[in-house]
């Protein structure tokens, strides 16, 4: 097996299974246990996978965290909270949420009450919102009672 399928194939192993075994792998692949090692040191350093003794996780379930994330949406409404119209958009921001310690959402004033088709936050789950002075300052006062602190500007 050449190395850019190897490439493709292990972080798609590491996803399905939720873990790679780097002995596994070689046995499975008829490669020597270096090569999966190489590979996987390689994927780790594209940010793919994460390395751990005798094998590798999947990066969404490496425990990785960022102090501070910054969102945006199609829409944001009460009701609706932070929402796209796609789907994968709307898991990868749930995904940054995750795994963010502090969560601002920044958007124009003409985004809110605007839902949108895939819901991937409440209003709630931020801790702030900074928008500009076109949202009336009684619309911001009834966001700010579901939790965040809003900034207009």
């Amino acid at each position: 097996m050449r190395a850019e399928e190897r490439h493709q194939r292990l972080p798609a192993w590491a996803r399905s299974e939720g873990r790679v075994e780097v002995a596994s792998v070689a046995r499975e692949w008829g490669v020597a246990v270096e090569t999966v090692r190489r590979d996987l040191s390689g994927l780790e350093r594209r940010g793919l996978v994460r390395r751990t003794h005798g094998g590798a996780y999947p990066v969404e379930s490496a425990g990785f965290e960022t102090d501070l994330a910054y969102i945006g949406s199609d829409g944001i409404s009460r009701e609706s909270g932070l929402t796209t119209p796609d789907p994968v958009v709307a898991y990868v921001k749930a995904k940054a949420l995750e795994v963010s310690r502090r969560r601002v959402f920044l958007g124009h004033h003409g985004t809110f009450g605007a839902g949108g088709l895939c819901r991937f936050a409440e209003v709630a789950d931020v801790e702030a919102i900074v928008t500009d002075t076109g949202l009336a300052a009684a619309e911001a006062h009834r966001y700010s009672l579901l939790g965040p602190r809003i900034i207009r500007v």
